[in-house]
């Protein structure tokens, strides 16, 4: 904590919306002590017509984000003061850092603690999950821990103490497992799991939620529209429309992952890969007399040219709308989605603390707060599948488990059905979930989009069709064993008790 002392002043860039240069901006507040600052990441970039304030520091760490103005902005530029931002996931949420906060100074703050971010539900009609980006997910986790400017002003706000502040240098010792890129996920199935001491695997399994679920519902839609389209492509016009360029890439990423065949997003495109699909706006052709076009009406048009885009609009019931032009004949060289990204009613990702470690043996749970919809325990998830490779069921074992061979495995819970079920014609098994993160470091997974591409298109050919329906799907089986069954049916006895 020995560079807190350096980080007392702000600056605050005002925009004025009557000039066009991002260099023409006033530059107000106190003005540090010591001259320029040391390091400076001249890399990074302006976002004109923004009024924030930021911390700023000598010695600026070239790893960190900082904001800066091009062409010699104003005082900042010319003293050659770096600008911090709070950046770090540590403080993407205020109520989970308190939560960490008060778990961190407990006597169970360090004890090691296993959490998991599962599918408590599905939206109407939605059959599977498509698993994506853990790669990235590992990557931000890594470089989690805020820096010393960050923790200064969340102790300037009093957001934490000393002795919190501390600990948010210790560096994350957490393992953590997840689908590979582009894998099916079905209703109870985990999207993540997190083990490591209780305050840092707290904040770490609250945010793989928030992390996950953006892009698992862009995949997923973009996956339901490729198969609604059948032989004719469906173009990513979402993340064009998304000013923060992360995040954009994260969903034309995530949208590629699904099956959409081109974006519009230049910045995905140059670092992804992805073909970059350059149309021109109706109105931009009519104005500038290249063209006749007839006026684009969103959805209410009555015929489309072939060679153009489609928009399907701007709601999230573009898989209605694109049956509904296709059942009218209407045919185009790409349909184009601006509603991947909308999450969708209906759709729960839970986090769930399903064991803890005390006097040194992990003790089952269900739940921080005991709920009998948990299924308690540390555990491994293994799909069966047939001998022609389409999966049959999911099922749960604890991790002490011999796993249950494809021709004796019994599976209990689907359906809340009391009783064993045999998987009747499983043949092979794999785990669902791969080592991701051991001690806070990565150990592969890293995937390319196109690999998660082409893995997700093979899972949905083999996915039997009945789970595959874009209406109606059936409730793929995901189950559990007789052991995990008799030890939740222990811990509810207990606390009911």
């Amino acid at each position: 904590m020995g560079d807190r002392g350096r980080y007392r002043n702000f600056i605050v860039f005002l925009a004025n919306p009557t000039l066009r240069k991002p260099a023409r901006w006033a530059a107000i507040g106190p003005v540090a002590k010591g001259g320029k600052g040391e390091g400076v990441d001249r890399a990074a970039r302006v976002q004109p017509f923004v009024f924030t304030c930021y911390l700023f520091s000598s010695g600026f760490d070239s790893s960190r984000i900082g904001l800066w103005a091009s062409e010699g902005l104003s005082v900042g530029m010319q003293a050659g003061y770096a600008l911090r931002v709070l950046h770090s996931m540590l403080f993407a949420n205020i109520r989970n850092l308190a939560g960490a906060r008060t778990l961190a100074h407990s006597s169970a703050g360090n004890r090691r603690a296993c959490f998991e971010v599962a599918v408590g539900a599905f939206p109407r009609h939605w059959g599977f999950l498509v698993g994506t980006d853990p790669g990235g997910f590992a990557t931000a986790l890594e470089n989690a821990g805020p820096s010393g400017a960050e923790i200064e002003e969340a102790l300037r706000a009093r957001w934490i103490d000393d002795e919190f502040a501390e600990r948010l240098e210790e560096p994350f010792r957490l393992d953590v497992n997840a689908p590979p890129d582009g894998s099916l996920l079905f209703e109870r199935d985990p999207v993540v799991t997190v083990e490591g001491p209780l305050w840092q695997a707290w904040l770490a399994a609250h945010w793989a939620r928030a992390w996950f679920e953006l892009p698992c519902v862009v995949a997923t839609r973009a996956a339901r529209l490729t198969m609604a389209a059948g032989k004719m492509g469906v173009m990513d016009a979402t993340s064009s429309s998304i000013v923060d360029p992360e995040l954009a890439v994260r969903v034309a990423r995530a949208a590629h992952v699904g099956g959409l065949r081109s974006t519009q997003n230049a910045v995905a495109a140059s670092r992804l890969g992805i073909k970059l699909r350059i149309t021109k706006p109706p109105e931009a052709l009519s104005l500038a007399e290249e063209a006749e076009v007839v006026a684009d009406r969103g959805w209410t048009f009555r015929s489309t040219a072939v060679g153009a885009v489609a928009h399907l609009g701007p709601g999230d019931d573009e898989e209605e709308t694109l049956a509904d032009l296709q059942r009218h004949g209407l045919q185009a060289a790409e349909w184009a989605s601006r509603g991947i990204a909308i999450l969708p009613v209906g759709l729960r990702l839970r986090v769930d603390l399903v064991a803890m470690e005390q006097d040194g043996v992990w003790v089952s749970r269900l739940g921080a707060i005991p709920d009998m919809t948990v299924i308690p325990g540390r555990k491994l998830v293994v799909r069966y599948f047939d001998r022609t490779g389409q999966p049959i069921a999911d099922l749960m074992h604890g991790v002490a488990e011999r796993v249950s061979p494809p021709e004796e495995a019994m599976l209990m819970g689907h359906l809340d059905v009391p009783t064993s079920i045999p998987i009747v014609g499983a043949t092979t098994c794999k785990p669902v979930l791969e080592p991701l993160l051991r001690g806070g470091h990565g150990v592969g997974m890293g995937s390319s989009v196109d690999k998660a591409r082409a893995e997700l298109r093979s899972a949905l050919q083999m996915l039997p069709a009945a789970y595959a329906r874009l209406r109606y799907p059936a409730r793929f089986p995901v189950g559990y064993t007789r052991v995990l069954a008799d030890m939740k049916a222990s811990l509810v006895a207990m606390h009911a008790s």
